[in-house]
């Protein structure tokens, strides 16, 4: 089959061998990631990617990204129908930099929880892209994913543009946990965090299930964020 010049293009792209910024010709390791090493330099890295700031449950956090410019776009077209490139795009980059801050893998959590979606979001959006992040963190870390002990007990309206106080009442009591072993050390897995609303109420869940710890992984953070 012969392809014409753009459905080769395309194709090329698919199969991750362009970067998803400028769209050149990339292989190896920039290949895995989609992002070449002009552009990966580009991107708004954070100072410090951990989060210092208490967030109620939380032992420890980290977002490698500010939640702005190329990583804002990724974080949207993560959440859309097809947002399978941009979703695995950040997932690759959260793994990378989660291998920097916990060099030893006795330091890091033994389960991965992504943020769950309510049943109807789901079905709306068709994919979770705290999931499609989180199978790439759990490839490159050798980590268990726990997507199934933990669903959502109801539908909240979109948290943007809401402050901290209502963030955490529309979360409160959000989440379902079974039962997970003594002494168990979670990461959850998210795209974006904001207050940490979701994240503290999702942690409290799963130490009342059981859990010793509970770090957050999130691709990106607002500047606003804990």
């Amino acid at each position: 089959m012969t392809l014409t010049p753009m459905k080769d293009r395309l194709w090329h792209f698919l199969l991750g061998s362009y970067c998803v910024l400028c769209r050149e010709p990339v292989k190896g390791a920039e290949g895995d990631r989609q992002l070449c090493q002009w552009c990966l330099a580009t991107l708004p890295w954070r100072a410090s990617p951990e989060q210092h700031a208490a967030m109620p449950g939380i032992t420890r956090a980290f977002a490698p990204l500010s939640y702005e410019g190329a990583a804002r776009q990724w974080v949207l077209d993560a959440k859309r129908e097809g947002g399978l490139i941009s979703a695995g795009t950040l997932g690759v980059l959260l793994a990378e930099s989660l291998m920097e801050s916990y060099p030893f893998p006795s330091e890091r959590p033994d389960l991965l929880v992504p943020v769950p979606l309510s049943a109807r979001r789901l079905r709306a959006r068709g994919h979770n892209q705290a999931l499609l992040i989180g199978r790439q963190i759990a490839r490159r870390l050798q980590l268990r994913i726990g997507h199934r002990r933990v669903r959502r007990t109801r539908h909240t309206p979109i948290l943007a543009g809401l402050d901290a106080p209502r963030r955490r009442a529309e979360m409160a009591a959000g989440f379902s946990v079974s039962a997970l072993p003594a002494g168990s050390r979670v990461a959850i897995v998210d795209d974006v965090v904001t207050t940490g609303a979701t994240a503290s109420a999702l942690a409290e869940a799963l130490l009342a299930a059981g859990a010793f710890e509970v770090h957050l992984w999130a691709a990106t953070a607002a500047e606003h964020s804990p």
